[in-house]
């Protein structure tokens, strides 16, 4: 059994420089819904969340993908000939609850935005916006790549789809694909 700690005896102590020490426990665990402090002295949340609006912009923008996937669905299949009633109608319905949806949270928060200029900074609508380009312009990418792949097969010589329609395929989607990266990067940059 140790001695008791009023019973220790000087002499052993150990100097102050005689080698590593252990190191500290601190016994308290912080609550997990502690602030942490920043070098400035303010409170920053440990985990971030959405803003009350970035809910929103995050439904808007999720029925705006579906939406968009949707309506170049539609518009491939006709293109490409799948014009019968089981080729159009999941497309249909996803566009048919879809853009009123969207069309409703979008005219709610422009509205807020011109009453609140301050919520065209809302970090939670900047990740949304910028998600939302970078979706965009990976998808112009990726056609555009997929139509220099078919015309360079088409030249030698190997059979592949017509290259009208690819190339009917390819503006369809930049237009869809580049028409929403042309709104939110012009969204994003006004007033830079």
């Amino acid at each position: 059994m140790p001695p008791a700690n009023d019973q220790i005896n000087p002499d052993f102590a150990p100097a102050p420089h005689a080698g590593p020490q252990p190191p500290e426990f601190h016994h308290e665990a912080p609550e997990p819904h502690e602030l942490k402090a920043s070098p400035a002295g303010d409170s920053v949340p440990v985990v971030r969340v959405l803003s009350a609006r970035g809910i929103e912009y995050g439904m808007m923008t999720i029925c705006l993908w579906l939406a968009v996937v949707t309506l170049g669905w539609v518009a491939l299949n006709l293109i490409n000939g799948s014009r019968g009633f089981n080729y159009l109608v999941v497309p249909t319905s996803v566009l048919i609850v879809t853009v009123p949806v969207f069309g409703l949270l979008f005219l709610r928060l422009k509205k807020a935005e011109l009453a609140n200029p301050a919520l065209k900074k809302d970090p939670s609508k900047r990740r949304w916006s910028q998600t939302t380009q970078f979706v965009a312009f990976i998808a112009c990418l990726a056609n555009l790549i997929f139509f220099i792949y078919t015309a360079l097969e088409h030249l030698s010589g190997n059979n592949t789809p017509s290259l009208v329609k690819a190339a009917i395929n390819l503006v369809v989607v930049l237009v869809i694909a580049g028409g929403i990266l042309t709104y939110y990067w012009a969204d994003e940059h006004k007033g830079i």
